[in-house]
């Protein structure tokens, strides 16, 4: 189910234009990469926008973010559920900025902000989703299949599992992976300083 999301490649960010204080579209300059290294080329390309969302690179140095509320560790302060800023609930943050130590943590920062940046939007125009995420699902006659399988006695619903790797490493992480029709999983070694 496509969910009308264009992909532009090649092209970066240069301009918000604005009209009466409001963001309408965002400029950009394309560029090619040669191979060795990147160039930008005299082409730009203006794409009309409602909401304009940074996704990639941001620093704390940035003047959007400065403006932010930081916590004692000098990150974005947000909330943990939402992953709204808790000065500017229209700000949504993940990753580095706001102190996510891996890639597998970062990228669920991104899920979990994603419902919460389409529940925001929503209500900005009167629609409530709920309190649970409720994302479209996927089916087919495919699904019918029994895949489930047996390993030294025990019953899996599946033979596809996590190994011990980064997104075996918390227990949120494992819950969601089994929420996601994972048959098992091998953790990440714990020690007795881990929380």
């Amino acid at each position: 189910m496509w969910e009308r999301i264009n992909f532009i490649a090649n092209l970066t960010p240069s301009k918000v234009i604005k009209e009466n204080g409001v963001a309408t579209a965002m400029e950009f300059e394309q560029y090619f990469f040669d191979g060795k290294e990147y160039h930008l080329t005299d082409e730009k390309l203006t794409i009309k926008a409602d909401y304009i969302i940074s996704a990639f690179g941001s620093k704390n140095e940035q003047p959007a973010i400065a403006e932010l509320v930081l916590n004692q560790k000098g990150k974005v302060d947000i909330n943990r559920h939402t992953m709204q800023n808790n000065s500017k609930p229209h700000v949504f943050a993940g990753g580095d900025i706001i102190g996510t130590q891996n890639l597998v943590d970062a990228v669920n920062d991104g899920k979990v902000a994603s419902w919460f940046i389409h529940k925001y939007i929503g209500s900005k125009h009167g629609i409530n989703y709920g309190d649970t995420p409720n994302l479209p699902g996927f089916f087919t006659e495919i699904d019918l299949v029994d895949i489930s399988t047996e390993m030294a006695g025990v019953k899996f619903d599946n033979p596809f599992g996590l190994a011990s790797a980064p997104p075996a490493t918390s227990y949120p992480m494992i819950r969601r992976a089994f929420e996601m029709g994972w048959g098992f999983t091998v953790t990440k070694t714990f020690v007795l300083d881990k929380d």
